[in-house]
């Protein structure tokens, strides 16, 4: 599950963002819904990641030689950080 939401809180404001902005400025009351929307989603993802604080690598992806390996460890204030950010 800490997977699921470490990807979501980060994924979610990025779908968001491609949505309102593929909406364009002639829908505005559908633009300020998905925003909003959006916004929402990832406060809760980022809330419900509270919880599942812990100092294991929940995300590792390897980059190649020269960047190396990229980790998400979800620790107590980067979680903290992110629930203040979203919220």
């Amino acid at each position: 599950m800490t997977l699921w939401l470490v990807l979501l809180t980060i994924a979610l404001p990025w779908t968001g963002a491609l949505l309102v902005w593929l909406l364009g400025d002639r829908r505005e009351k559908a633009q300020h819904a998905t925003a909003v929307f959006f916004a929402i989603a990832a406060a809760v993802t980022a809330v419900l990641l509270i919880p599942q604080a812990t100092t294991r690598v929940v995300v590792s992806v390897e980059m190649g030689s020269a960047f190396g390996t990229f980790t998400l460890v979800p620790d107590g204030l980067g979680v903290f950080l992110t629930a203040v950010a979203t919220v």
